[in-house]
C-alpha cells in the first residue's frame, strides 16, 4: 500500500476476503443495536462499535468497506436520523484525510486502484472477461463445481471467478442466473417496504439489517464471490427467510398481527 507492505488482518481459519465478507451483515446490524442500546452503557456500546469498524478497516478490503460505510449511512436515513447519516461521512471522509496524511504513497495506491491498474483490478478484469465467454460458449451451464475454488481441487482451471452472478451463470445457466436474481431482489425488495410499514422500531430495524445485507451483496457480488463466507450465507439466509414471514404477517388479510 503506497509502496510499503501492510499484513491484512484475518483469522486463523480465514483470509481477508473471507474475514470481511460477514461485515455486509455485522455492520448495519451492530449499528442496529448501537442505535437501540444508546441509554444502556453507552460508553461500552460505543467501544464495541468501534472495535467492529476497527476489525473492519484491517482487512483492508476496498470495496467491501466502501460498502458497509454507505449501509451505516442508508440505516440512519432509514431511520430517519439524517444527522447521524452526516456524521457518518464527515467520519468516513475524515479517516480517509488522515490516512492519506499518515501513509506515504496512499493517494498514488487510491489512483491506481479508481483506475483499476492494480494487481486485483487485472485478475479481476480476466476472470469477468473468461466466466463471460463461458456462458455465452454454453447459456445452459456447464455444471456444479466448475467455477471458483472447487475446480482447483481436481487440477482443473476454474472457468470464472471474483463474480458471484457469473459463478452461478456459468455453473447453472442463464436460468439458473435469473433465478437467483429474481431472489435476491425478492429479498430486497420486501425487506425494504416493510421498513416502513413495520408497527415498531425493533422491527423496522431488523427489515433494515436484511435489506442493506441484500444490497451490499448484490454490490459486493461483482468483484467476489459473497457466499464462498458460509458465515455470512448461513446467518443471511436465516434471517432473509424469518424476515419473509415477519413482512408476510404485515400484509392486510394475512390473518395475523405484526
Amino acid at each position: 500500500m503506497g509502496g510499503v507492505l501492510v499484513r491484512r488482518s484475518g483469522s486463523v481459519f480465514l483470509h481477508s476476503q473471507g474475514f470481511a465478507l460477514p461485515f455486509l451483515f455485522l455492520m448495519p446490524a451492530a449499528s442496529g443495536w448501537a442505535l437501540s442500546q444508546k441509554r444502556n452503557h453507552a460508553h461500552l456500546v460505543r467501544l464495541g462499535y468501534a472495535l467492529i469498524w476497527g476489525g473492519m478497516l484491517t482487512s483492508i478490503t476496498r470495496v467491501t468497506t466502501v460498502i458497509c460505510v454507505a449501509q451505516v449511512v442508508l440505516f440512519y436515513l432509514m431511520m430517519r436520523r439524517p444527522e447521524w447519516a452526516l456524521g457518518s461521512v464527515v467520519t468516513a471522509l475524515a479517516a480517509i484525510a488522515l490516512t492519506v496524511v499518515v501513509v506515504p504513497g496512499l493517494v498514488h495506491f487510491i489512483w491506481e486502484t479508481l483506475s483499476w491498474q492494480t494487481g486485483s483490478g487485472t485478475s479481476h478484469t480476466r476472470d469477468w472477461v473468461g466466466g463471460a465467454l463461458a456462458l455465452l460458449e454454453q447459456p445452459w451451464g456447464h455444471g456444479i463445481g466448475t467455477t471458483d475454488a472447487a475446480p482447483l481441487r481436481f487440477l482443473r482451471e476454474p472457468l470464472s471467478a471474483d463474480n458471484l452472478y457469473l459463478s452461478y451463470g456459468v455453473q447453472l445457466g442463464l436460468a439458473g442466473l435469473l433465478a437467483f436474481m429474481v431472489m435476491l431482489g425478492s429479498i430486497l425488495a420486501i425487506s425494504w417496504r416493510s421498513v416502513w410499514i413495520a408497527p415498531t422500531e425493533s422491527e423496522r430495524r431488523f427489515f433494515a439489517v436484511v435489506a442493506l445485507t441484500s444490497i451490499g451483496i448484490s454490490l459486493n457480488g461483482v468483484t467476489s464471490v459473497v457466499f464462498s463466507s458460509n458465515l455470512l450465507a448461513y446467518v443471511f439466509f436465516l434471517c432473509a427467510g424469518a424476515a419473509m414471514t415477519a413482512a408476510h404477517e404485515l400484509r392486510p388479510g394475512s390473518g395475523t398481527k405484526g
